[in-house]
């Protein structure tokens, strides 16, 4: 962000941040906040299309607008997605995809917001490697009728671990979905050089 020429601060205390790793054909939206001093009469925010070249994209703020642009839904289900009960297998990652479930958070400080609801679902990893393995829920990436969900770490039960050879690990991943969504599916990527993934199919 740059007011009146200036380099200014990110802020990160707002809600629904445009943030998201994204596969092929996926959308993401969200907000950008920047603290802007109040005298400024230029501001504008530059986006970097290509981190080798350093090619931009420039946005000017110009005052309380709505283009009334509407993030376009996509409902076409992957083809061969696990479904709850099935086991994936890609090399030396295996993940039995045990079950999910609507989660009701206990916790007063982290609810959905108005239209949404947790999603939780249940995962056993296990290490095929001759090597250490780390797996986390954040290397999974859930979607809404193909636009990216926000995760959520409500839950203490989060998969998380180191595991060795031979070992598995079992947790969950949740995620806040819209109430009105119709094909939800979870990934997990499985080589970060080719963007190999396995699709889970939630809804």
């Amino acid at each position: 962000g740059y007011a009146d020429g200036y380099s200014i601060d990110a802020y990160y205390g707002g809600e629904d941040h445009l943030s998201g790793t994204l596969s092929p054909g996926r959308i993401t939206s969200g907000f950008l906040y920047y603290e802007v001093p109040d005298d400024t009469e230029s501001f504008e925010v530059e986006y970097e299309t290509n981190f080798l070249t350093e090619d931009k994209l420039t946005f000017a703020f110009d005052g309380d607008q709505d283009s009334g642009y509407i993030v376009p839904k996509n409902t076409a289900r992957t083809e061969g997605a696990v479904e709850a009960g099935g086991t994936a297998e890609d090399g030396d990652v295996r993940i039995t995809y045990l079950s999910s479930e609507t989660y009701q958070s206990d916790n007063e400080f982290v609810q959905p917001r108005s239209g949404f609801h947790f999603v939780s679902c249940l995962l056993e990893y296990e290490n095929n490697k001759s090597t250490d393995e780390f797996v986390s829920s954040m290397l999974f990436d859930c979607y809404a009728d193909g636009i990216n969900c926000e995760q959520s770490f409500v839950r203490d039960d989060d998969l998380s671990a180191t595991i060795s050879s031979g070992r598995k690990a079992k947790g969950t991943v949740t995620y806040e979905i819209p109430d009105d969504a119709e094909v939800v599916e979870l990934e997990y990527v499985t080589n970060m050089w080719t963007s190999k993934r396995i699709v889970f199919t939630i809804k």
